[in-house]
């Protein structure tokens, strides 16, 4: 049964996350869907494998959490992510910060 939600709650947060427009949203979703994930492992019995996947997951997350957070920050409260084409005044450190962030979430790094 456990991993019958994990699925489900992958397959339908990462739906939602597809046609969502703000940002926090869209990590949030992200999110959701990686922790269906763990449920998932936790049903076919890998609880450590979902442990270790907890682990680095919060560990970069939370990085993207506040990178979208300055963001937002600097677009004045703009949540939508289309609206984001005019934030060419950030530091050069912001979004290479957010591009090895991102790397890491996708296993690149």
């Amino acid at each position: 049964l456990v991993m019958f939600v994990g699925i489900f709650t992958m397959f339908f947060s990462s739906v939602s996350a597809l046609v969502e427009e703000d940002l926090k949203k869209v990590v949030a979703l992200s999110t959701l869907s990686q922790m269906g994930f763990s449920m998932f492992t936790v049903g076919i019995g890998l609880s450590f494998v979902s442990f270790v996947h907890l682990l680095s997951h919060a560990l970069f997350k939370s990085c993207l959490f506040m990178q979208v957070g300055y963001l937002i920050h600097c677009s004045l409260g703009q949540q939508d992510g289309r609206n984001y084409s005019n934030l060419g005044n950030l530091p050069f450190f912001v979004p290479l910060q957010l591009l090895v962030t991102l790397f890491c979430l996708c296993g690149l790094v």
